[in-house]
């Protein structure tokens, strides 16, 4: 089963690249999705949420005092 592990304390997340055509796919970068016209931007935590939903994933938080201080906000483990 698939996990999508997410810190509690998301106050400095990254912008991630999403597509409306497929909500699973995410980049750092909008080239990453190709030719895509519906790509859009937004915060990391509700478009990592939304991707692993729609895959099938099941989601755990990550709360203190346990922290994420290598810069890692998300992880997907199978």
């Amino acid at each position: 089963m698939e996990t999508l592990l997410l810190a509690a304390d998301r106050g400095a997340d990254p912008v991630l690249f999403a597509s409306r055509r497929d909500p699973r796919a995410l980049g750092t970068d909008p080239a990453a999705l190709g030719e895509d016209s519906t790509v859009f931007s937004a915060s990391a935590a509700p478009l990592l949420l939304r991707s692993a939903v729609l895959g099938g994933a099941s989601f755990t938080e990550i709360l203190p005092p346990t922290r994420c201080t290598d810069g890692v906000a998300a992880l997907l483990r199978y």
